[in-house]
């Protein structure tokens, strides 16, 4: 949930985003757990929506979705399967 929070804030100063998932954090992108995950006041579904229309990219380790066995269409729409090495070269990376 944090790094959908911080990366929200983040566009607000039209900081260019990208919020790669991986390990673990791939069964996020799965659809019912995206919708049924709340911390606190939000839901993981609203934030990841608010990111995505404010231009934030989401991409999924494809690895990690192989690793756990779970199929294209079981994830959301707005997150893409890649590999890491795909994007991080020409990238700032923060992990959570």
């Amino acid at each position: 949930m944090q790094p959908f929070i911080v990366a929200n804030g983040a566009k607000i100063l039209d900081i260019d985003l990208t919020i790669f998932l991986q390990g673990p954090a791939v069964f996020l992108a799965k659809k019912d757990m995206m919708e049924n995950t709340k911390c606190c006041k939000w839901s993981l579904d609203k934030l990841v929506k608010e990111f995505v229309n404010a231009g934030g990219k989401i991409h999924i380790c494809s690895s990690c979705l192989k690793e756990r066995d779970i199929k294209e269409d079981e994830f959301v729409r707005v997150a893409g399967a890649v590999e890491l090495i795909d994007f991080a070269p020409e990238s700032i990376v923060l992990t959570y």
